[in-house]
Parts: C-alpha cells; sequence; structure tokens
C-alpha cells in the first residue's frame, strides 16, 4: 500500500486506475505496483546521473497498458522499450517531453507507448510526437478540444497495428470531419442523385424521445436487458444507406366497389397491416462467404408484448392513435446451422410517428432478441415523388452487428455481405407485398429499383497509408 500510496502521487494515478492497482488490496496487481515501484529506482541505462529521466511519464504509459491487458510485469523486453524511448526523450528535447507530460491524457500516452512497440524507428516516433504537439497547439481553445484526446487516441491504436498507416493523413481527416461532420458518408450518397441526403442526415442524428427510453427503463428494471442499440455500438466496416419505394399510381379502395382511399386512409391501411406485409419467406438463399449450402431464411415481425410479455399491449398501442414506443421481435429464421446465426432475431422500438406521413423503428436491445443485427434507425412512410405520385417507402441509415461467434468461424466482410443481402431480401419482400396489397383491392402500384450506398472503412483506411494528401470518398 506504501508503494501503490506513492506511485499515486507521483504518477498522478486517476481514481479509476487507483481503484484499478488497489483491486482486492492490490493482491490482484502487486506484480505491476512492484515492477513500477522498482523501475524509478533503477539508473538510466543512457544518462546515469539521471535517475528519473523521463520513466515518470514511462510509468504513466505503462499504466495504461497494464490496465487494457496489453502488458504485465513479467513483459520486461516491452517495458524497457518504453523506458528507454521515453528516457531519451527527456534527456534530448526537454520541450517535446515537457509537451507530452503535461498535455496529452494518460490514455494517449498509453495508446502512444503501443506505437513505441510496434518496431518504428526513434526518428518517426519524434516525428509523430512533433505533429501531435503543433495538433494540440492548433485546437488548444478550439469548441473540438473535448474531442482531441479522444481522436488521438484511437488514431494511435490504430497506427500501432500497421506501420504503414500515416499519421499525417489522420490529421487531414480530422480537419475534413472537423469542417463536416458527417463528411464521408454525405461525400457517398451525394454522388446519388437519386437519394435526398438531408434525409439520412435527420435519421442518422434522430434521438429516439424519452417515452420510449422510460418504457425501456421501466421493462429492464424487472427484466434485463431492455435498452437502445445506437448506430454506434455496430461493428461493421460498412455504413448502409438504402431506399426502396413502391410507386401508386392508383389508390385502392376503402371496401370492394367502394371509393378510392386518400392518403391518410392509405398511409393507416398499411400501418395496420405491417405485420403481414413486412413477412418472408426466401428459397435456396446463398452465402457470400462460399462455403454454407443453399438454405431457406424467413423473417417475421411480432408485437413484443403479445409474443413475450403475455399481454396484448403492443398490438393495442400500435393500433391506437398514439402508437408511440410500440415494439416490435423480429423473428429471423434458416434451416442451416452457420446460416441461423446470420438470420439473427432482433427487435425495434417505435420512436416516431407522424400521422399520414411516415414512422421511425429505432433498434433496440431486449432478453429474448439479444443484440439487433443492425443498429440504426429505419423510416417508413409516403411523399410525393418526382412524378407527383404518392411513393411509400423503406429507408434507413443503419450498420450491421455481427456476433462473435460468427467471426469466429467466417471471414467478416463476407458476413458484412450476407447481413445486407438479407437486409435486402427483407425490404425488397416488403415492396412487393405492399405492392400486391394495392392491387388486390383494386388500385395499382409500381416497385421502384432499390437505391443503396454503401461507405466502406477499408476503403477510407487505405487511403490513411498515402504519403500524400488523399481525397476521403470511401464509397462502394
Amino acid at each position: 500500500h506504501i508503494k501503490l500510496n506513492y506511485l499515486g502521487a507521483l504518477l498522478k494515478l486517476s481514481d479509476e486506475e487507483y481503484d484499478w492497482f488497489y483491486a482486492d488490496g492490490s493482491n490482484i496487481h502487486f506484480a505491476e505496483i512492484d515492477k513500477l515501484y522498482n523501475q524509478l529506482s533503477v539508473d538510466s541505462p543512457f544518462f546515469p546521473s539521471c535517475t528519473d529521466c523521463g520513466r515518470v511519464m514511462a510509468e504513466q504509459a505503462l499504466v495504461g497498458l497494464f490496465m487494457d491487458g496489453t502488458l504485465t510485469a513479467s513483459n520486461s523486453t516491452e517495458i524497457t522499450e518504453i523506458d528507454n524511448f521515453f528516457i531519451k526523450l527527456e534527456c534530448n528535447d526537454s520541450d517535446l517531453y515537457s509537451f507530452f507530460y503535461n498535455v496529452p491524457s494518460s490514455l494517449v500516452k498509453g495508446a502512444f507507448a503501443k506505437v513505441i512497440l510496434s518496431g518504428r524507428t526513434d526518428v518517426e516516433l519524434l516525428d509523430i510526437l512533433s505533429k501531435m504537439k503543433l495538433y494540440y497547439v492548433q485546437y488548444l481553445y478550439s469548441p473540438s478540444r473535448p474531442y482531441r484526446d479522444n481522436f488521438q487516441e484511437n488514431v494511435l491504436e490504430i497506427i500501432a497495428s500497421d506501420n504503414e498507416f500515416v499519421y499525417e493523413r489522420f490529421l487531414d481527416l480530422f480537419e475534413f470531419l472537423l469542417d463536416n461532420p458527417n463528411g464521408l458518408i454525405e461525400n457517398c450518397v451525394s454522388a446519388n442523385p437519386n437519394i435526398d441526403w438531408s434525409d439520412y442526415l435527420n435519421l442518422l442524428n434522430f434521438e429516439a424521445p424519452q417515452i420510449c427510453k422510460d418504457r425501456l427503463s421501466l421493462l429492464n428494471a424487472t427484466n434485463y436487458p431492455f435498452r437502445i442499440q445506437p448506430f454506434e455500438e455496430a461493428n461493421s466496416y460498412l455504413t448502409n444507406m438504402d431506399y426502396y419505394g413502391v410507386e401508386i399510381i392508383e389508390f385502392p379502395e376503402v371496401y370492394p366497389g367502394g371509393p378510392k382511399m386518400n392518403k391518410t386512409e392509405l398511409f393507416e391501411f398499411i400501418k395496420t397491416n405491417f405485420l403481414n406485409v413486412s413477412k418472408g419467406h426466401f428459397s435456396a438463399f446463398l452465402s457470400n462467404c462460399g462455403v454454407d449450402p443453399a438454405t431457406d431464411v424467413s423473417e417475421e415481425f411480432f408485437f413484443y408484448s403479445d409474443k413475450w410479455l403475455n399481454n396484448n399491449y403492443d398490438s393495442n398501442l400500435w393500433s391506437s392513435t398514439s402508437p408511440l414506443s410500440t415494439m416490435f421481435f423480429i423473428d429471423a429464421w434458416a434451416d442451416d446451422f452457420m446460416p441461423k446465426y446470420v438470420a439473427d432475431n432482433g427487435a425495434v422500438i417505435t420512436s416516431q410517428v407522424t400521422d399520414g406521413c411516415c414512422w421511425i423503428f429505432t433498434t433496440i436491445k431486449t432478453p429474448k432478441s439479444g443484440d439487433q443485427p443492425f443498429s440504426g434507425h429505419r423510416q417508413f412512410g409516403l411523399k410525393l415523388n418526382n412524378q407527383n405520385n404518392w411513393e411509400f417507402y423503406a429507408k434507413a441509415i443503419d450498420r450491421a452487428n455481427i456476433p462473435m461467434i460468427m467471426k469466429l468461424f467466417r471471414n467478416k466482410h463476407c458476413l458484412e455481405q450476407d447481413y445486407y443481402k438479407i437486409g435486402d431480401l427483407t425490404w425488397s419482400n416488403l415492396q412487393t407485398n405492399i405492392a400486391t396489397l394495392i392491387k388486390i383491392n383494386n388500385g395499382n402500384a409500381n416497385i421502384k429499383q432499390p437505391e443503396f450506398e454503401h461507405l466502406e472503412t477499408p476503403i477510407v483506411l487505405d487511403k490513411m497509408k498515402s504519403i500524400v494528401p488523399v481525397s476521403f470518398v470511401g464509397c462502394n
């Protein structure tokens, strides 16, 4: 405890860092405490007269690496390598050392220590630190200041994973996103004249209202977990933006031989029949991973409470005049072992309803569905198209959320293709079913060609390896 208290004062440990070392009375992490304490008492191999030269900052960096499991006290070679770099830095370039000691967070110091271990030369490491110093000085009084440490931590983690990454390109990317936070996605959509970017920006920034959060919180109190699954939690490389439309050429009849529906009546008609028109069965689905046989898959929406909570709350809420916070369970099925995991169950909550216009589903996590296979928001509604006809649509901005077990057995890229392929089948099927529903009620409709754009993170990351400035368009 005496050693830990000494380190706490010298290294300015945060409460979280101190608590990590103190777990179970320090017994669990005694070796790490001892390693840090003893390291400070060893003379520098480069500057014998400079006992603590650079070591305090080296120790601060090591704290983060101990906490995230990158190193343990037994990693003597790696610890010495980090120690030696900071010793030489402090004694050879005290100004740069002083900046790095005082400005970035301990998490940034830890991430930079991983770069030290990545095999880059001292010249390359000093170049990164010099550019980082200029970056911090530039944004010292900027509104972006709260994000600078988080950005640097993530960038350093990335460049530590691959020495081909060029640090300056990430600084260029930061400038680009500072001017337009949604620029990467906007560049993709603006290339497609059939997609209105402003709609997707609104969906991307949409937040479910408090009534939805309150309902999930109430359910969560008795049956964990019920919560919103946000866009940021997904793990796919792709960001998907899609649009599936059905153009209404002739409105259906209110009843056989009766008057034609108006727009509001058509909206309610489709909403009332949503469980039927969203149901689909797809034969001979063939995985992009190329190892699974063709299989049948299906997907069906159910009112959540009706299926799992032994009450009709959701079905009654959906048919009411205020259907906000209605929850749906999405039952996905496949008849072969591995495709069953791709055909992942899910759940959504109705997070916005505008009478006669549209509604939004937001992805949620529930005890029965687990993680939703996609994270984001999908809007359904009616709008006037360029031909001045009403068009029912489903559109979304979302990302796939692939279970860890799937990534153990299959390549992540082909799994993403499978997820989006099943999504395309689902919403193309919705188009077909809505067109059929309109036609059997003496109306007429055309199925529009689906539109979609994908922002691919690997394309953007590849550009981060360029030694010259690049554009940041990363679409497929």
